[in-house]
């Protein structure tokens, strides 16, 4: 193909590019919008999400030293205590006695904090099944026509990404690949 010249202005096919080409500008600034305000309707959510998030993972990983740090303790106790009675030191039963239980004690109570990750796991996690479901539902407004993306934010970008779909497909003529 070689270009000879340009169309003129009335013509019908060039006429009919210019108003395709304008429905297309108009429907990228429209989804545009609706973008914007997805984010600006998630913005303080996701936010709030993400603090609360960090405060029960830096909880958690507290929890988790001081819970390593007693078992560690605890271990090198009973350690200690095997450790005077192989090498034969005299007079140290009752120092035995005490770095044993005393060890035991250290270990159990580091087993037991160990168990309160998982409260602070458990928390990390409901977090996000919290923020899942409290994204709000989206109402938007395309030609004419209202749709409400509902569900958790991801459902809600999956119907979203449909709509677009759609959209575009009309616009187009082209063959959504959904159908």
């Amino acid at each position: 193909y070689e270009i000879v010249r340009l169309p003129a202005h009335d013509d019908p096919m060039y006429r009919r590019i210019q108003a395709i080409r304008t429905r297309d500008f108009l429907l990228i600034d429209v989804l545009s919008d609706h973008v914007d305000n997805f984010y600006r309707e998630m913005e303080v959510p996701y936010e709030q999400w993400r603090e609360a998030r960090a405060e029960e993972a830096i909880a958690m990983r507290a929890v988790e030293r001081e819970a390593n740090s007693r078992k560690l303790l605890g271990v090198a106790a009973i350690a200690g205590a095997i450790g005077l009675e192989i090498l034969g030191v005299k007079n140290t039963g009752t120092l035995e006695t005490v770095m044993v239980v005393g060890g035991a004690y250290a270990l159990k109570s580091g087993i037991d904090m160990a168990a309160q990750t998982k409260i602070h796991s458990d928390a990390i996690e409901e977090l996000g099944d919290s923020f899942a479901s409290e994204t709000k539902p989206l109402v938007v407004e395309v030609e004419g026509e209202t749709h409400e993306l509902t569900g958790s934010a991801e459902t809600q970008y999956t119907k979203w990404r449909e709509l677009l779909r759609q959209i575009y497909a009309s616009e187009t003529g082209a063959i959504s690949s959904a159908n």
